[in-house]
């Protein structure tokens, strides 16, 4: 069984830093302490040349101790900053594992904030409070053996009186747990609104709706304070009642002590080292228990991103690909989920090798849906989808998708150099991705672009034409020299021009090409050598452009509405 990934172990995996950590940790704990001493040494003192001596020595130590202090808190920072980046390629792994249809269903923010807002709470609420479990956990333990040494009687009311202090985080540890959940869900919700406000801003923009963006952001925002304020509320709270409660040990701490002075148990520099040792006591009494508290209240966050993690592998097939010679569906019937009819009902077709098919029909005929089955987005469906005659669920993933790609609708352009956004660190060549780009129809851009190949493009494209992003998405296909490439809408959104220019460079690719298209009148439709109807989510006509205009059936039936749609008039259906 794989032995669960968890962020303490990330923390830890480096065993020389963990060891550098807690060497230098034990020795401040050793040391910090003896600055209580300092006082008693100078009032022992038995001449001045004693007291100089005395007073070398505890500058000595208090420099040795900030010394130790600032190795041991750069050393787990150092620990602490490698386990969030860790985690958070743990969590990049966890993402690439997902099947396609849990990234679709699920809101972007929640993953969003898993990379940001959770991790930042794994820093300073998690990995910080281990640190001050073990910083000040050493520390007391050694003040509480010198404070022994002095006088048992001492010790043991130190130790007694300061457990007061723990019980107020121990008892508000449950609240502050519930506390904190809510309010990593709340800023997980309020990050996934900001992110699509901010997607959608231009629309925003464009139709003088500030007010919108600015009223949900403003409510978002409400809530998101409201939850933090609880959050801070419950801590401030649980800090005060302990610094309330602090007093009491010091106070009778300092009680006792005058009573052994004045029995001569012990001496009075002993007793001002006893209540100076008390502090080094009492504190890290105080700071651990508000560490153990605040590990109590991330525990929620922790076990979330723990659970991310570790997602298991979605089951794989176990058949190897080596190329696709035929694809097919058999009775396929499909259905989303929560959808009350189904988008597929008994749909059959097949591809040769090398056949370029157009899908079209009407919006909702199962166009998109059917390369989605074919690209392994969703498995529950009825019927067989099949590769070379073996169901696509059989294949091993990494194989099929290094022989299938896909072009979706709106192609994303990733913030990188323009030859990583063809290439995606895939290993290509410069002359490669270049000459792919300059088939695909971008030699001008090439050109154009100051750096040429290592251009920086911004985000979503920004910068690009609708139909330069196309182009691009098919430079990808090409550079790749995929067997099966599956196109969904791809110039739904294009001119016509720009529209024909694109799909030229797809028919162009020697592949298996299935082209999901709306735009049924660019003369490259009689470059498909078939074109498969759907209607209801079934086939209902099949073959090559001129054959279906002139059975005048769906097909036809369909460019003569478009025909209409489109000027006004009706178009001759056999031209």
């Amino acid at each position: 069984m794989k032995k669960r990934t968890t962020l303490r172990g990330f923390l830890t995996e480096k065993k020389g830093l963990t060891a550098a950590f807690l060497i230098s940790t034990l020795a401040l704990a050793v040391v910090a302490p003896y600055k209580s001493y300092i006082m008693q040494w100078l009032i022992d003192a038995e001449n001045r040349r004693a007291a100089v001596l005395s007073l070398l020595t505890g500058i000595g130590v208090i420099l040795a101790s900030h010394i130790l202090e600032y190795f041991s808190r750069d050393t787990f920072t150092r620990m602490a900053c490698r386990g969030v980046e860790r985690a958070r390629g743990a969590l990049a792994e966890g993402q690439l594992r997902k099947p396609l249809s849990r990234h679709l269903a699920a809101a972007q923010g929640e993953a969003l904030s898993l990379f940001t807002g959770d991790m930042r709470q794994i820093y300073d609420d998690y990995y910080m409070n281990l640190f001050n479990l073990v910083f000040w956990g050493f520390m007391g333990l050694a003040s509480v053996c010198m404070l022994a040494k002095i006088n048992p009687l001492l010790m043991l009311a130190s130790l007694l009186l300061g457990l007061l202090p723990l019980l107020i985080p121990g008892y508000m540890a449950k609240r502050m747990k519930r506390t904190r959940a809510a309010y990593s869900e709340n800023l997980a919700r309020y990050t996934g609104l900001v992110g699509e406000l901010l997607r959608g801003f231009e629309t925003l923009a464009a139709f003088g709706a500030g007010g919108y963006f600015r009223r949900a952001q403003r409510n978002a925002a409400r809530e998101n304070a409201a939850a933090e304020l609880s959050v801070r509320r419950e801590l401030s709270l649980s800090q005060v009642l302990v610094s309330l409660l602090s007093w009491a040990p010091s106070v009778v701490i300092l009680a006792v002590g005058v009573l052994l002075v004045f029995d001569e148990k012990i001496s009075i520099g002993q007793l001002v080292t006893a209540n100076s040792l008390s502090t080094f006591i009492l504190s890290p009494m105080r700071l651990c228990s508000s560490a153990y508290a605040g590990l109590k209240s991330v525990a929620a966050v922790r076990e979330r991103v723990e659970d991310e993690m570790n997602r298991p592998e979605p089951p794989d097939g176990s058949e190897a690909l080596s190329e696709i010679q035929s694809l097919s569906f058999e009775h396929v019937r499909f259905c989303y989920p929560g959808a009350d009819a189904p988008v597929l009902s008994d749909m059959s077709f097949s591809v040769r090798r090398g056949e370029k098919i157009a899908l079209v029909g009407a919006s909702g005929g199962g166009k998109s849906t059917a390369i989605r089955l074919l690209f392994r987005y969703y498995d529950g469906y009825e019927g067989r989808v099949l590769i070379n005659g073996t169901p696509v669920s059989d294949f091993k993933r990494a194989d099929f998708y290094r022989q299938a790609a896909m072009i979706p609708q709106t192609p994303f352009v990733f913030p990188d150099t323009l030859q990583q956004n063809v290439c995606l660190y895939g290993a290509y060549s410069e002359a490669e991705v270049e000459a792919a780009l300059r088939e695909a129809g971008l030699g001008e851009l090439i050109d154009a672009l100051p750096d040429g190949l290592q251009t920086r493009l911004t985000g979503d494209g920004r910068g690009l034409s609708g139909g330069q992003a196309q182009r691009l998405a098919v430079a990808r296909a090409m550079v790749r020299g995929c067997g099966l490439l599956l196109v969904d809408e791809a110039t739904s959104s294009l001119d016509a021009a720009t529209t024909a220019r694109v799909m030229e460079s797809l028919l162009k690719l020697p592949c298996t090409e299935l082209v999901v298209t709306h735009d049924i009148f660019g003369d490259y439709m009689r470059r498909f050598d078939r074109v498969i109807v759907l209607e209801n989510g079934r086939v209902a006509e099949e073959g090559s452009f001129d054959a279906l205009l002139s059975r005048g059936g769906v097909f036809a039936a369909m460019y003569q509405n478009r025909a209409k749609d489109d000027c006004g008039g009706a178009r001759d259906v056999v031209s």
